[in-house]
């Protein structure tokens, strides 16, 4: 999670990238696009899907201020792993990768926050590995 007081405090919103509103239900990029920004839900609340083989839908996580997305597109440049829909009306902060530079040059603490969530989010997704592995194994 992005800490917004010192996200806002080191400099304006419009320094490290630009302000965009969605309203509940709007789509902000489906599994599969490409895409350059990354994302920090500074109010309102996002859903976070991703699709079965079969294209059933599985609700993974709903983030909301504080929360970052679409980071692992704008790090790697390969397509959006998961479909992101605006559960409210939210507020977000785009940031591109013409930006990305200069935030981590003037506010590195930036840099660290990414970090640390990618590292809760690969926990999590040791977890769940575990516990359906424990699963398969007691029912097989």
């Amino acid at each position: 999670m992005i800490d917004l007081r010192k996200l806002m405090v080191k400099g304006s919103l419009q320094k490290v990238g630009f302000l965009k509103k969605y309203n509940a239900t709007d789509l902000f990029f489906q599994e599969g696009d490409l895409g350059s920004e990354m994302y920090v839900v500074l109010s309102g609340v996002v859903d976070v899907i991703i699709h079965t083989a079969g294209n059933q839908p599985i609700h993974i996580a709903s983030l909301g201020a504080g929360d970052i997305f679409g980071e692992m597109t704008f790090l790697e440049g390969l397509p959006r792993s998961a479909t992101i829909i605006a559960k409210e009306d939210a507020l977000v902060l785009v940031i591109d990768h013409n930006n990305f530079e200069k935030i981590i040059r003037r506010q590195p603490f930036m840099a660290y926050s990414i970090m640390k969530v990618l590292s809760q989010r690969i926990r999590q997704q040791n977890e769940e590995i575990r516990r359906l592995k424990a699963d398969c194994t007691l029912k097989g």
